[in-house]
């Protein structure tokens, strides 16, 4: 069953008061018994027809759906605002919370603005009836007060359309930050996928010994060609420690003693740390080639050149840019090329090599 509601007052109207002709509709307006009585009272007096009297309540009628609107719009803004603010990152918490709190600030101030606004309109509704008992002068003169008074209700609401904008803009504004915050997460979740994909192929990937001069073989935890106890025993009793956990079977263990060994900056450990090119685990053996870099280990060179055949693609890419480092030299090598360009082009370091070796002495380890 559909309910009618008063233009004027708001009130419902029962469908007995349409049926009967005591509720109306006047262009287009439904005016309930009560105010269809006040208008018919007030156009007898006045000289003024009901469809006249009933325009002037359209536009009061007018005013209060524009402010019901913008009420509505400032909610649904302050709702976005609210709902978005708790997926930034950490990085984007600041400019987030201050848009979040500027949009509480319009919104409470439009509420505010709406509550006096209806108070208003309440005493421009109690002058009206009073109006009816005045003379024709009193009411000319009163009206023009309140076309006044509407006049500056009306820019005020018009100040209130434009928090409203603001509310829209900072929208689009919280809008592009969960764009960006998306794609970030996005980010990490891809980088997360691939770290995690060469774990498992890590784990996954047998032991293989080497088909040719080109390809290096993983070593076991106990590194190969490890200096003789003597020189161990020359070094600080920290460092003996993390050279013998570069024999652990924990590949983390390995790892954190290679970077020990590379915050150390003794060059005496550069020796310990040549065989860690060669481990089982390919993250040690990245690792070894970024500390040897760092150490700016020349006798590592030609043992670098020989990890250019390492398995993995990222060993062989921090390999090329530690060797490059150390050598200064600017050789082409091509980590993700196919196996027989990679040999080329290491052939063509080792023969670099053994050319500075006989000529100088220098980088044959």
């Amino acid at each position: 069953m559909k309910i009618y509601f008063c233009d004027i007052c708001n009130q419902s109207i029962p469908l007995q008061d349409l049926d009967s002709g005591t509720a109306v509709a006047v262009k287009g307006k439904l005016l309930c018994a009560q105010c269809n009585a006040a208008v018919a009272a007030a156009a007898s007096k006045g000289g003024t027809s009901p469809a006249a009297a009933a325009a002037g309540g359209a536009r009061g009628l007018g005013l209060g759906v524009t402010i019901v609107v913008a009420l509505l719009a400032a909610a649904v803004a302050v709702g976005f605002v609210e709902t978005r603010g708790r997926s930034q990152r950490e990085a984007m918490r600041t400019e987030y919370t201050a848009s979040l709190q500027t949009t509480r600030d319009v919104a409470q101030r439009t509420e505010q603005s709406l509550v006096d606004l209806r108070e208003e309109i309440g005493g421009l509704g109690k002058k009206v009836e009073g109006l009816q008992g005045d003379s024709r002068v009193a009411r000319e003169e009163d009206a023009g007060r309140l076309q006044h008074e509407v006049a500056e209700l009306m820019s005020r609401l018009d100040k209130i359309k434009g928090y409203v904008e603001e509310n829209e803009k900072l929208k689009e504004t919280l809008q592009q930050l969960e764009i960006r915050i998306a794609a970030n997460h996005e980010t990490m979740t891809g980088l997360r996928r691939e770290i995690d994909g060469l774990r498992t192929a890590m784990a996954e990937a047998p032991a293989r010994a080497p088909a040719g001069p080109g390809e290096v073989k993983p070593a076991a935890a106990l590194p190969e060609s490890a200096p003789a106890g003597d020189s161990m025993a020359a070094l600080p009793l920290e460092l003996q420690r993390q050279i013998k956990l570069m024999q652990s079977t924990d590949a983390g263990k390995r790892w954190e003693a290679v970077g020990e060994l590379g915050r150390s900056a003794d060059p005496r450990v550069i020796a310990f740390l040549i065989p860690m090119l060669r481990d089982k685990d390919a993250f040690v053996r990245h690792h070894a080639a970024e500390v040897l870099g760092e150490l700016d280990a020349k006798p590592a060179v030609m043992p670098l050149i020989e990890a250019l055949g390492d398995d993995e693609p990222f060993v062989r890419d921090m390999v090329y840019t530690q060797l490059r480092k150390i050598t200064r030299k600017s050789l082409k090598f091509d980590s993700s090329a196919k196996k027989e360009e990679r040999d080329k082009q290491q052939r063509a370091w080792r023969a670099w090599a053994e050319q500075q070796a006989n000529e100088k002495g220098v980088g044959n380890g």
